[in-house]
C-alpha cells in the first residue's frame, strides 16, 4: 500500500475528515488532499506527527513507499542480518560505498557498530572527526590500508550535544539524485537525543531514522 493510500486508509478508520486529520498534523486541509492522492509527500516532521496520531511507526508509512525514495524492507533486513559480520572491520582502515547517490566515508577507520549505523573515525586537515553510517545504505567496504594502531570505540550517543551534519537518503536516478537537496536543511545541526525511531535535534525538530543516512562531526 502507498503512502496516500495508508493516510486515507488511516483517517477513515479514526472517524476523521480531511480537515480535522489536517488541525491535528497543523498543516492545511488542501495539504491532506494531496498526500492521499500521491500528489504531495509529507516531510519528516509530518510523518512524526502522523506516527502519532494514528499510533503507528514511522517505519509503517516510510517502508514500501516508491515515491520517497526511502529503503525497501529488503535492504533493512540484510542490514539487519549482517549486524555481526562489521565487527571484522573494527580496527581497519576502509573505505565505505553507499548506494545511489548517498555519499560514504574513504579512508575511515572502523570503530565499532550498533544494530543500525557504523561508527567511523576520519582525519580531515589533520583534524580527526567521528561519524556513523546507517548500514541499510552500505553496499561495500573496502579495506584501504592495514589496521589502526590506536581508536577509540564510540557509539551514537557520542553525538548527542554536539554541531553534526546530517545526510538524508538521496532520490534514486541520476536526475532526482543529483538534484535532491534535502540535505542543505541539516548541514549544521545540534543532537539531543536517540529515540528508537527518530534523532531528536535542537529546537523540537526531529528527522526518522530510517532515511538517515550518514551523521558527521561538522
Amino acid at each position: 500500500m502507498e503512502l496516500g493510500n495508508k493516510i486515507s486508509t488511516l483517517r477513515k478508520e479514526a472517524g476523521l475528515s480531511q480537515e480535522q486529520l489536517a488541525e491535528k498534523v497543523g498543516v492545511s486541509r488542501s495539504a491532506i488532499a494531496k498526500w492521499e492522492s500521491e500528489k504531495g509527500i509529507p516531510d519528516i516532521e509530518n510523518i512524526v506527527v502522523l506516527s502519532e496520531v494514528f499510533n503507528k511507526t514511522t517505519d509503517y508509512f516510510l517502508k514500501d513507499e516508491k515515491n520517497a525514495g526511502m529503503v525497501a524492507d529488503s535492504a533493512l533486513t540484510e542490514a539487519e542480518g549482517c549486524a555481526t559480520s562489521m565487527q571484522e572491520y573494527v580496527g581497519k582502515t576502509c573505505n565505505i560505498v553507499l548506494d545511489g547517490w548517498n555519499d560514504g566515508a574513504y579512508d575511515a577507520v572502523i570503530v565499532g557498530e550498533d544494530d543500525r549505523f557504523v561508527f567511523y573515525r576520519v582525519n580531515d586537515k589533520k583534524n580527526e572527526k567521528y561519524g556513523a553510517i546507517a548500514k541499510a545504505h552500505i553496499v561495500n567496504i573496502e579495506v584501504s590500508k592495514k589496521d589502526a594502531k590506536m581508536f577509540t570505540a564510540i557509539s551514537k550517543e557520542y553525538f548527542v550535544g554536539r554541531h553534526v551534519k546530517l545526510e538524508l537518503a538521496k532520490e534514486k536516478g541520476l536526475i532526482k539524485g543529483f538534484f535532491d537537496f534535502k540535505d542543505d536543511d541539516y548541514m549544521d545541526v545540534v543532537i539531543t537525543s536517540f529515540e528508537e525511531e527518530v534523532v531528536n535535534l535542537e529546537w523540537g525538530r526531529k528527522v526518522v531514522q530510517v532515511i538517515l543516512t550518514k551523521i558527521e562531526e561538522c
